[in-house]
C-alpha cells in the first residue's frame, strides 16, 4: 500500500504521465458508458 502510494506520488516523465492521462481517460470513458446505460435500462425497466 505504501509503495502504490509512493508511486503515485513521484515525479513521473512525460511519457509516464501521458500514459497514466490515457488510462484514465479510458477509464472515465467506460464509466461513463457504464452509467449511461444503466440509466437506460432503468428507465426503459421503469
Amino acid at each position: 500500500m505504501k509503495d502504490d502510494y509512493l508511486a503515485s506520488t513521484k515525479v513521473k516523465t512525460k511519457e509516464e504521465a501521458r500514459a497514466s492521462r490515457v488510462q484514465l481517460r479510458g477509464d472515465l470513458l467506460f464509466f461513463v458508458l457504464l452509467i449511461g446505460i444503466s440509466g437506460l435500462a432503468i428507465a426503459y425497466l421503469w
